[in-house]
């Protein structure tokens, strides 16, 4: 799974594990820099073309994402997440029982949306 960090016309960039587009931070609760890959840690600046997306995983620095393979064509997106199917605590070196079955709320607000 990988998030919609950025849309068309506008720049991406990270630096120091800290992402901005258009020069604004960009924090994602559901980010984290976890692992030794620090090349994924310094990125851009770049835009992204119309008609794509810039993605990225939550685990930024061991997630193959738009920083390895560029912008994903918005064609080329074919379904949402709806519910968790595995769930895996990497620090606790197990399942997460409460996750797994649990639904997504796919409403967003209002700057949720736009990115």
């Amino acid at each position: 799974m990988k998030r919609i960090v950025a849309v068309e016309g506008e720049s991406v960039e990270v630096r120091d594990g800290h992402v901005t587009v258009d020069g604004a931070a960009r924090d994602d609760a559901h980010a984290t820099w976890t692992g030794a890959r620090t090349e994924t840690q310094h990125w851009g600046p770049d835009t992204v073309p119309p008609g794509h997306v810039f993605v990225m995983g939550d685990n930024r620095n061991q997630s193959y994402d738009s920083r390895f393979w560029g912008p994903v064509p918005i064609a080329d997106i074919k379904g949402k997440v709806a519910l968790v199917y595995w769930s895996w605590d990497v620090a606790q070196g197990g399942v997460r029982w409460d996750r797994i079955g649990r639904r997504f709320d796919l409403r967003c607000v209002a700057e949720e949306c736009a990115h």
